[in-house]
């Protein structure tokens, strides 16, 4: 009979009950041996197979499928302890979980540990054929046997390592020297990954190195390279430098050691002195000189080796500055080489100076066949347009003023007018006679 484990002290039953494919009414399809669904009930069959899949998963990224003296958030340790663990009063042990891994091996979803940290190839080569060799090894029957018995051993779930490997590319992307993109395995750990196990941090870069190809490793040295720069074997200058990373790191750590340990000695002396305590109080305060001389020293080799450090980033400035300026000469040779000199530059002007007097030649003789327009026909007729133009305006300024309103004449308007005309005519008549009397005088002078 299946053991009785309850949801408050079985922590991976609990977190696979509390997912959304583990509902009541499928548990019923998800523990039983569901791999007749493969030719009954294809959907069902997949449906089960995935639903087990990202249960396991999500339960080792949770740490919940390896042993507590050996934690992994990659590595699902497939036992029959896995079974009891996941087994239910109602449903027993889920007895499809041995074809469950044993479908993820084949699709490349799961690797055997060994085989994984030995493999010199990606393992997601050959990704899709082997997922097509299963399936034909599954229609010929092979593998069915897996469905009740669970494989033994230790399988690294590659999803998992995958979202690792990118949360730790993209804390590496914001750094912009050679120098903070080398590490030891220690200064990894302690930079990138400190709550990550050994075990997992081996698994993890050797699937920076050989799968994403994002940094190079050796087995001691990690390097990045950086974002304008292919990836290049470690060298010897690589190692030492994230050695003195390491170190330096160390001597930071250490630092702020002894400062606490100075500050409690401190504490712990005027604790015994307030106390009368004499003899606590003098080895407190020879602890205190001890601890003090050992910060001095540590302060003294910290000083020296972040000396060292920030002149192998200015070399390491001044070299990549010097490589592209060699990059830049051999660039500007060659556009040169290809310009051909000046000789060649003063041929090409010289043709281009004559086609372009060939292109004025013909110009020319098109402009002769071509009629020529009289500018002083133009002129007169550009003349009269404009004459006719203000005739037109000249009409209709008239037209507007023959249509005013003539004001209403009152009667004593009409007195005064008539009044007016005949001053006008007797002024007439007086300068008639005027010059009559005039004409006269002049024919009676003699000659």
């Amino acid at each position: 009979m299946a053991p009785d484990n309850t949801n408050d002290t079985n922590p991976l039953l609990s977190f696979i009950l509390s997912l959304p494919d583990f509902r009541k009414p499928r548990l019923p399809s998800l523990y039983s041996d569901f791999r007749h669904l493969q030719t009954t009930n294809p959907n069902g069959y997949h449906a089960n197979l995935t639903a087990w899949h990202t249960a396991l998963t999500l339960a080792t990224a949770a740490g919940l499928t390896s042993p507590a003296s050996s934690p992994s958030t990659f590595i699902l340790d497939s036992t029959p302890s896995l079974l009891n663990s996941l087994s239910l009063p109602e449903w027993g042990r889920p007895l499809g979980l041995g074809i469950v891994i044993d479908e993820a091996v084949k699709k490349r979803d799961m690797w055997e540990l060994e085989t994984f940290l030995r493999r010199r190839e990606s393992v997601r080569t050959w990704s899709y054929m082997g997922a097509v060799v299963g399936w034909g090894l599954g229609v010929m029957g092979f593998g069915a046997a897996a469905g009740r018995k669970v494989v033994e051993g230790r399988f690294v779930v590659v999803g998992n390592v995958e979202e690792a490997a990118k949360k730790v590319v993209e804390m590496v992307a914001p750094r912009t020297t050679r120098a903070e993109r080398v590490f030891t395995v220690e200064l990894f750990k302690r930079e990138l990954t400190p709550d990550m196990s050994s075990l997992d941090l081996q698994v993890l870069l050797k699937f920076l190195s050989r799968d994403l190809g994002a940094a190079a490793y050796d087995g001691a040295t990690i390097k990045f390279p950086l974002p304008h720069e292919p990836l290049t074997p470690i060298t010897t200058q690589d190692t030492s430098l994230a050695q003195l990373r390491t170190l330096l790191t160390t001597l930071r750590t250490r630092t702020t050691d002894l400062t606490t340990t100075i500050t409690t000695l401190t504490n712990k002396t005027r604790a015994a002195v307030s106390t009368h305590n004499t003899l606590l109080a003098k080895s407190a305060l020879r602890s205190r000189k001890l601890a003090e001389t050992a910060l001095e020293t540590t302060l003294s080799s910290l000083s020296q080796l972040e000396a060292v450090m920030a002149s192998i980033e200015q070399a390491t400035d001044n070299l990549e500055l010097v490589g592209m300026l060699e990059k830049s000469s051999g660039v500007l040779e060659s556009l040169n080489r290809e310009i051909g000199g000046t000789e060649r530059v003063d041929g090409v002007m010289d043709r281009l100076r004559e086609e372009m007097d060939v292109v004025d030649e013909v110009r020319g003789v098109l402009d002769e066949g071509a009629g020529v327009v009289d500018e002083g026909e133009v002129e007169d007729e550009i003349e009269e347009m404009l004459r006719v133009e203000r005739e037109k305006e000249r009409e209709r300024r008239e037209g507007v003023e023959v249509e005013m309103p003539v004001p209403v004449q009152t009667e004593e308007d009409e007195r005064l007018a008539n009044r007016l005309k005949e001053l006008k005519l007797e002024n007439g008549g007086n300068a008639t006679s005027e010059r009559e009397r005039k004409r006269r005088e002049e024919e009676q002078v003699p000659a």
